[in-house]
């Protein structure tokens, strides 16, 4: 009876572990989930009119332009990699100007 009692004890322990094992697996996986949601929800939405936007790419730089406004926007990062490359801050803005023209 002794030694039933401390085999049920162990089970219970090593039980109680897997399970909160699992219970923090589980949380992990709402918290990365929630931050996916909350990413879907805000990203490449238009700063404009908060409707959704399309990436493109053109010259090697990842630009996003609303499908409602038509306003392209364009990231910090391509700006200033575009300041230290090729492009000079005039032509940066005359390309823009070609590009909402044209579409």
């Amino acid at each position: 009876m002794i030694n039933h009692f401390f085999r049920s004890r162990a089970e219970d322990v090593y039980f109680y572990k897997k399970d909160r094992e699992l219970i923090e697996k589980m949380k992990r996986l709402n918290i990365e989930e929630d931050a996916l949601r909350t990413k879907l929800r805000y990203f490449h939405k238009c700063g404009h009119c908060g409707h959704d936007m399309q990436a493109f790419e053109l010259d090697q730089l990842t630009l996003l332009h609303c499908v409602h406004c038509d306003s392209i926007h364009i990231p910090m990062e391509a700006l200033t990699l575009s300041r230290k490359d090729y492009w000079s801050e005039q032509s940066l803005l005359a390309w823009v100007e070609s590009l909402k023209n044209s579409a």
